[in-house]
Formats: structure tokens, sequence, C-alpha cells
């Protein structure tokens, strides 16, 4: 008896019309038993039966979307069957259900696949985001230059560890501190700082590191991955870190014919501060009288006269350690100069020190932020504070102005 013929046609009706009487006894179609029936090749059946299993028109199972194919059917007794569906590849036109979009497509090309998914157009893009801001100041206007007695001094006004995003409980630590009291508490005392600082040539505003409390929404630290109590989302504690820093500058030119603005790296913020540098330098393009530093550095080193100022967060050099580094990172500033200046943040703490080396003066400097669940439970006991400090250009260290919180 001859076997059935190769590529003989049958269609999906004759198919499905004698399904039911071609199946094992756990219902599964027999593709062996239903060839022999149609008098074509087995494989042809199970080519045959896939497509109309994608389809959802095989018996006891659920049918597709228009437009679309079942790709795999997960049946649970108590719970039903379960389709994964995707569109059909020899559609030309696919129409969704209501509610859906289209996430990802494939394309198929000679002997290559282009993947695609749903986008815009780049000059539609472009068209909305000039649209959107039409009416948006793009960068912070030039400052007049008021008539002041300037002084030929040097005026240095460090952020020490702000920390902005930190959350404290009262009940817990004896104070409350989040993102609205931040920015109030620490903005105001900027405020009152640059009403008792005398107007000089140069101002410079230095961001000592660490300017907010978690470098990103995991709110952890990078290295040790200690879990830190975070008010705000990241985006809202950059925002308001921001403003605080320019706070800072614009009180800073009404008092400096000229500003500088540098942020160091800390250990809370190594990423971030990069991108509040960044946007501070785009923030004062138009500004000739801010000039905003964007070194990559750990380090910041800045000569004045006579004096060599610098300053590091403190997280990878230790303060006493800082005089040989400032020798040998600058040779010629410190062979230049007479009076020598450290400042070090990191630590949350008043301390200064004249170091043998150089005579330099190694100054950590307090935190404006009170204490958090684990620095209270340290029982760290130092104080809260911010200043300014003038230098002389010939006589170093000729004035400071401080306010506690």
């Amino acid at each position: 008896m001859a076997g059935p013929q190769p590529n003989q046609v049958f269609t999906d009706e004759g198919l499905l019309s004698i399904l039911d009487q071609h199946r094992h006894p756990d219902g599964r179609p027999n593709s062996t038993s239903l060839a022999k029936a149609l008098g074509v090749l087995r494989t042809s059946v199970q080519t045959r039966l896939a497509k109309l299993a994608r389809q959802g028109r095989l018996a006891n199972e659920p049918p597709a979307w228009p437009g679309f194919e079942i790709t795999k059917v997960t049946t649970k007794q108590e719970d039903g069957s379960y389709i994964t569906q995707r569109p059909e590849q020899d559609e030309e036109t696919l129409v969704l259900p209501k509610g859906h979009v289209l996430e990802r497509a494939s394309l198929k090309v000679g002997d290559s696949w282009y993947k695609t998914k749903v986008g815009h157009d780049p000059q539609d893009i472009l068209e909305a985001t000039q649209k959107a801001f039409e009416n948006y100041v793009p960068a912070a206007p030039p400052t007049p230059l008021e008539s002041l007695p300037y002084q030929d001094c040097l005026t240095l006004y460090p952020l020490p560890d702000m920390h902005i995003g930190m959350f404290s409980w009262g009940k817990e630590t004896d104070v409350d501190w989040d993102l609205n009291i931040a920015e109030r508490a620490i903005g105001e005392t900027i405020e009152k700082i640059h009403l008792r600082t005398t107007p000089s040539e140069i101002g410079i505003v230095l961001v000592g590191g660490d300017a907010v409390h978690s470098d990103t929404r995991s709110n952890t630290t990078e290295k040790s991955g200690n879990i830190l109590q975070v008010d705000g989302r990241y985006d809202k504690v950059v925002e308001v870190t921001e403003r605080i820093v320019v706070r800072a500058i614009e009180l800073a030119l009404h008092k400096h014919r000229s500003v500088e603005v540098r942020v160091l790296k800390g250990n809370h913020d190594y990423h971030t501060s990069v991108a509040i540098a960044h946007f501070l330098k785009a923030w004062y393009r138009n500004e000739p009288r801010v000039t905003v530093d964007t070194s990559p550095s750990l380090f910041w080193f800045r000569t004045f006269g006579q004096n060599f100022i610098a300053a590091h967060h403190g997280h990878e050099t230790k303060a006493e350690d800082m005089p040989m580094k400032m020798a040998s990172a600058r040779p010629q500033f410190w062979g230049e100069t007479r009076w020598r200046y450290a400042h070090i943040f990191h630590w949350h703490k008043s301390q200064k020190t004249r170091d043998t080396i150089g005579g330099v003066i190694v100054e950590k400097h307090e935190a404006p932020i009170p204490k958090d669940d684990w620095t209270y439970g340290k029982t760290f006991l130092s104080g809260r504070s911010l200043c300014s400090i003038a230098y002389d250009p010939e006589r170093g260290e000729s004035a400071r102005v401080t306010e506690n919180l």
C-alpha cells in the first residue's frame, strides 16, 4: 500500500474536521494518525497544527487576539489556560487591542534581522524641546557690579558636608532634619555670613564634598554599602542642592568683583558632584564674573599673593598628610608662598593644627547638619557651623566670620 505523497495539499478546515477523532488519551493531537488519515507527511501535519495552535483554533485552547498568534500555552488545572502571544508575522496590518501599544518588532531583510521599538522621530523631539523651552531662561543673567569698597583680599566660603537629603528624626536624634529644613537652615546661615563679610576682590565658593547624602537612588554608600536615611527622591535632592549652591554664588556676586566655584568630590557624592559642577558651569556661562572649575581632581590648589591654599574632602588623604601633598603636587606654589593653608572636611568636626612641615595650617571644618542615627549612636560631639575666611595677599588669614546653626 502506497504511503502519503509529499507536499499533498490539505486545508485547515479539513484537518480541524477530523481532529477530535485523532487525539492521544491526554487530549493532544495525534499527528501520526492525522497524517495517515489525510494522506500527507507527518511533518506537514505538525507544521499545520503549530500554525493553528498559534491562532488559537485548536479545541480547548484560548483564542488569540485579532492580528496575533499564540506562541505558548500554559495550562493549570485550578486556573485554566494562559497564552503568550505576538503579532502575526504574515499580517500586513497589525490591529492592536484597545489600550495596548507595540513595544518592539523584528524585521528580517535578507539574512539580517533588524530590531526596532516604538520611538519618536528626532525632528519631532527637537521641535517639542524647542516649544517646551520657548519661555525658559537658559542661564543666569549677568549681575551688575556694585559700587563697593572692595578690599584687596580673597574670601573663601567653604560649604562643608551639607549632606542634602539626609533625614534625622528628632525623637531618635534630638533634632529633626529633612530636605525642606536643610534648604531653609543652610540657606539662611549662608545669608547671615554674607551680611557680615567684608567685600573683597575675589570670592571663592568651595563645596567641600558630600554635598548630597546619597549618590544614587539606592540610598547606600558606594564603597561600604551602608544604608542611608534619606528624605526625598534623588532628583529632588540634587535640585535642592543646586539651589543652595546657586544661592551662595548669587550672594557672593554682590560682595566680590569675581567669583570662583569649585565642587570637590566626596565619598557620598563622587558622581553627583560632577553633575552639580557641570550644571553650575552651564548655568553661569553668560556670567563673565563667575568661573566654575570642573577639574576631576580630588584636590584643589590656589595661590593668592603669599598664600598657598589647598583643599581635599578628606576621605582619601589624611589631614596630617596634606602638607606633603601640597609640596609634592605644587612645588612651585610651595616655593613662592609664605602662608600655607589646607582645608579638610569629611570628619564633621572643627580642628586646626599648624604642621611642622612648612608651617601649614591644616583645618578640619564642622558640618552644618545635625547628627543622623549612626553618628548620634557614636556619641559625636562636634558643633554645626559655616564660615567665610578672608586672606590678605601679604599677611595670610586676616578675617573670619562664623555662624553657628
